[in-house]
């Protein structure tokens, strides 16, 4: 048996789509940042043995245990022109 639905309560699906993104929203972070950035930030999170999401948290929760991990993997952080860069 067909659904009735009246035509009010029809949504589109961009409605719909929008409702399922509000719902599903909370905690997500869609992000475009330079290309050279996006590389150290992999860098520095493979170095640290973390995933990019441990990486950023740990960076803005606790920006100095970032500094502290790279060194006991051999690596030194830094910052430079505001952005943390790693050495090599």
């Amino acid at each position: 048996m067909p659904r009735k639905t009246s035509p009010q309560a029809a949504k589109t699906g961009a409605q719909r789509q929008r409702e399922y993104r509000q719902r599903h929203a909370a905690g997500r972070l869609n992000i475009v940042i330079d290309p050279a950035a996006r590389q150290r930030l992999d860098q520095l999170a493979k170095s640290l043995g973390m995933t990019l999401r441990e990486t950023l948290e740990t960076m803005i929760n606790s920006p100095k245990k970032i500094g502290s991990e790279a060194a006991k993997s051999g690596k030194k952080s830094g910052k430079k022109n505001g952005a943390i860069t790693q050495v090599k």
